[in-house]
């Protein structure tokens, strides 16, 4: 769950930065418009990242080899 959410501050900031830098070459060098950015990037990662979380959370009240035995059955 930790690297899912890693994964995704990582993609918000990356995302930002790549964003700000084709706007902002664009359009001039405007802080406003990171912001911006970086706010919608924000609204897009969240929901992504609780979609990680949900499926960790329920696998973790599952034993490992309950987990083998079941993925070997079905």
């Amino acid at each position: 769950m930790l690297e899912g959410v890693l994964l995704s501050v990582y993609g918000l900031c990356l995302g930002g930065m790549v964003s700000f830098l084709f706007v902002g070459l664009s359009q001039g060098c405007r802080f406003d418009i990171f912001l911006n950015a970086l706010f919608w990037s924000g609204i897009i990662c969240v929901p992504l990242s609780l979609c990680g979380y949900y499926p960790g959370m329920i696998a973790t009240k599952i034993s490992p080899c309950e987990a083998i035995r079941e993925g070997v059955k079905g």
